[in-house]
């Protein structure tokens, strides 16, 4: 059997973290170990987690950083600090279905994967359910599901990453060794799946595994819509679309991820990913050089974007093209 690990992080979660490590010990199947690495929180989250320590039935290991490093470098300190052959990542709010360590092992070894992801439950506060699942908000359906898995798959994934939540994804030791480091500015998540599925290696369990909680203090999430929320929304991609930021951010994490590939001797690489990823390099390059641009120069750039077909892969339509020709 092989020894399973959860990496849990932490930062003021005292509020919900018993709840979560609760849900732990309920499994069909319980984990070998759990290592939380506490991201200098201000609360008790320390205090409860310390508590709850003396009398749990998994060991749990506990470290306190020196200084805060932030969601994503915090998780690849805790994945790193893990020992086991698979390793769980969990977010400190959420809770877990009993069944969910069960199933992903059985998805492990019925695909040989090295990253497996499932879907969850979007719940409030209380965790009254918000009435849908993480997959159905982001349109993730069958169809989408099978494609990914398929050699075309990696397409997919560069389209719409933002699927891969790690609150519901487990690693195997082997792309946790690949993956790591992580480059800094790289979300943690995204980055191993990418990988994963790059490497024709990744798997899924289609059916909600744990309540994935929706409140104000988390590091990330997917709110229930509402009318302020829609305006903060409408606002977020105003100014996103003006921006050259996120656009440079993520021209750096696909370079990143190509020269990750490049080294990776364990496993074959189709070389139809590289294609694609240097085609959304490309893109990523003329989407930062539009923003740099008055709207009047901007046409060339476009042009040359549509007849090369990687405007039709990477864009979001005609909707995302009247953005680039105004904003």
């Amino acid at each position: 059997m092989p020894k399973v690990s959860i990496a849990l992080c932490t930062y003021n979660g005292a509020s919900y973290i018993i709840e979560q490590l609760q849900s732990f010990e309920q499994q069909t199947r319980l984990p070998d170990e759990i290592v939380i690495c506490d991201d200098c929180s201000q609360d008790n989250t320390v205090e409860r987690i310390q508590a709850f320590a003396k009398t749990a039935k998994i060991p749990i290991h506990l470290h306190r950083n020196d200084k805060n490093l932030g969601y994503s470098q915090n998780f690849c300190q805790t994945i790193s600090l893990t020992s086991g052959d698979i390793i769980f990542l969990s977010d400190q709010d959420d809770v877990w279905h009993e069944s969910k360590v069960d199933k992903f092992l059985q998805a492990f070894e019925r695909n040989d994967a090295i990253a497996v992801l499932s879907d969850a439950h979007l719940v409030d506060e209380k965790l009254k359910s918000l009435g849908q699942t993480l997959w159905q908000l982001n349109s993730f359906d069958r169809s989408a599901q099978a494609f990914m898995l398929s050699p075309e798959g990696f397409e997919l994934t560069l389209q719409r990453g933002n699927i891969w939540c790690g609150s519901s994804m487990a690693l195997r030791r082997s792309i946790a060794e690949i993956g790591l480091p992580v480059p800094i500015g790289c979300p943690h998540d995204l980055w191993f799946g990418m990988i994963a599925v790059a490497l024709g290696k990744a798997s899924l369990v289609p059916e909600p595994l744990n309540d994935y909680r929706q409140h104000q203090q988390q590091a990330s999430g997917q709110k229930k819509p509402g009318f302020f929320n829609t305006v903060q929304t409408l606002n977020r991609k105003l100014q996103f679309f003006r921006s050259t930021v996120m656009y440079e951010r993520w021209l750096f994490e696909h370079q990143a991820l190509r020269d990750r590939l490049q080294q990776i001797t364990k496993y074959p690489i189709n070389p139809d990913v590289l294609k694609l990823l240097d085609a959304k390099i490309a893109y990523l390059q003329a989407q930062n050089q539009l923003r740099q641009r008055p709207f009047f120069l901007r046409p060339p750039i476009l042009y040359q974007e549509l007849v090369s077909g990687r405007y039709a892969k990477f864009s979001r339509g005609w909707k995302h093209l009247v953005v680039d020709l105004l904003l």
